[in-house]
């Protein structure tokens, strides 16, 4: 009898214990499932570029999808540019101003960081595998 109860304790810790992990599971997923309008915004990465070197790349992400983005260089030099784009919950694509397409993931954080990993760009040789990431400035 005392056999059958702790193979039923048992059975209930573990029944338990996967009931929690699957819940948790559940919510950390339900956490991170961001749509494009989680991007909409002011947002900023410092990084260091393979070709110019050290750089904050700040960009703002519009409901009509476009962007403005500023790199500023360390050497003081800054560079301006807009991009059309879009974004399905996990690919981020863009069209940068001379036509050229990029492509990268996006793996939330929080709602207010994520991590952007380029998959091509203009210059994909040197991009491909980077991670960027971005926090919410206000």
């Amino acid at each position: 009898m005392n056999t059958k109860i702790n193979q039923s304790g048992r059975l209930i810790k573990v029944l338990v214990l996967s009931y929690v992990l699957i819940s948790a599971s559940v919510l950390v997923f339900a956490q991170k499932s961001y749509t494009e309008k989680n991007l909409y915004g002011n947002w900023k990465t410092k990084v260091k570029e393979p070709v110019d070197g050290k750089c904050t790349i700040l960009v703002t992400w519009y409901d009509n999808h476009t962007t403005d983005v500023a790199f500023y260089y360390k050497n003081a030099e800054t560079y301006y540019t807009n991009t059309k784009w879009s974004y399905d919950g996990e690919f981020y694509n863009e069209t940068y101003n001379g036509g050229q397409k990029g492509k990268a993931i996006i793996k939330w954080v929080n709602k207010n960081k994520f991590k952007l990993i380029i998959i091509e760009n203009q210059d994909t040789d040197n991009y491909k595998g980077r991670v960027r990431v971005f926090k919410r400035t206000k």
